[in-house]
């Protein structure tokens, strides 16, 4: 992150946690402490606190890579989006950003197994 992307990047983590114990954040911990490293705002994470939006933001990507949930990133500024390849997202996000143009593929880690995904801007071509 910190050599591929701009400084004022926001990225976007995923998967997001979705039990509601401990364990369903343990992931997210370890985002969290990664961004410690290349210092990109994040829009996920977590404290005692869940505010509203978040909650709802947590529905969405439920179902990512929908374009609903893209959009709804988009409008939160995300430029990235982290996406683990062991995580139930890995193909279908894949899959969207080879043949749409609302994801562009922008970095792979195979040492850790993340891609990076560029959020296209509304109205971008594909390629």
């Amino acid at each position: 992150m910190a050599t591929h992307t701009p400084v004022d990047s926001v990225i976007v983590c995923i998967p997001f946690p979705f039990r509601p114990d401990v364990a369903g954040y343990q992931q997210e911990t370890e985002w969290m402490y990664w961004q410690t490293f290349h210092g990109r705002k994040m829009v996920n994470g977590y404290s005692g606190y869940f505010p509203g939006a978040f909650l709802d933001l947590k529905l969405s990507m439920a179902e990512f890579p929908a374009p609903e949930s893209i959009h709804r990133l988009r409008g939160l500024g995300v430029d990235y989006c982290v996406v683990k390849r062991d995580s139930i997202f890995a193909e279908p996000t894949w899959r969207l950003a080879a043949r749409d143009c609302l994801l562009e593929p922008a970095f792979h880690d195979d040492a850790a197994q993340m891609d990076i995904y560029r959020l296209m801007a509304m109205g971008a071509n594909p390629p």
